[in-house]
């Protein structure tokens, strides 16, 4: 089989475990949305574990592309970051609380998971120093502790909130916790970048 029947696995197993959560799909459920045998999904994915796995892995490759793609097109360091934080948005809001419930309670291998985060804090401070070299982010606090404090706010925020109330919509803390954040790291000539962004891209 090719990559491309893997590939349609993966975009279909996704799609289904976004919009209901993993817990009550079944690999018969999948089988049968993708008019595919159970055994070509097998031989693909030894389980259901491992599906869920590179499917987690491949929606992480998605979603860095695009984001990438934003990234380029974005002027300064402010705007890149305001941007890619509402894309993030929509791309969460589309998503059921149960699958946030549910991948809380999957175990990720923990090489794949410090790999992400490595890398997520690397992109984060080099985006941060270089908003302190335009002048939109303050020169007294240090990017490398920074760095990790954007993804661990969030994080945090959200399985609080989870744990409180379970249908609570988590773009909607995204949205809370950079409003306090950006604002609290960013220059004069930052918070005016911010408020021009504002303007034309209403929260989501």
């Amino acid at each position: 089989m090719s990559d491309e029947v893997s590939r349609k696995i993966l975009e279909g197993a996704l799609k289904m475990f976004t919009q209901n959560g993993i817990k009550s799909i079944t690999m018969d459920d999948i089988a049968i949305s993708l008019s595919m045998s159970k055994r070509t999904i097998y031989e693909k994915f030894k389980d259901k574990n491992t599906l869920i796995f590179e499917c987690l892995k491949y929606m992480d490759e998605v979603t860095d592309t695009k984001l990438a793609q934003i990234s380029s097109n974005c002027s300064n360091t402010m705007i890149e970051m305001m941007a890619t934080t509402q894309e993030i948005q929509r791309l969460v809001k589309k998503v059921s609380p149960n699958f946030w419930k549910d991948i809380k309670n999957f175990d990720l291998p923990n090489d794949y998971c410090r790999q992400k985060e490595l890398e997520r804090q690397v992109k984060n401070e080099i985006r941060l120093t270089k908003g302190q070299e335009e002048g939109l982010i303050r020169k007294d606090i240090a990017v490398n502790l920074l760095s990790t404090s954007i993804s661990d706010g969030i994080r945090q925020m959200a399985e609080k909130a989870i744990k409180e109330n379970p249908d609570v919509q988590i773009h909607k803390i995204i949205n809370t916790f950079i409003k306090i954040f950006y604002r609290g790291i960013a220059t004069e000539k930052g918070l005016q970048v911010i408020e021009e962004y504002e303007k034309t891209n209403p929260a989501i």
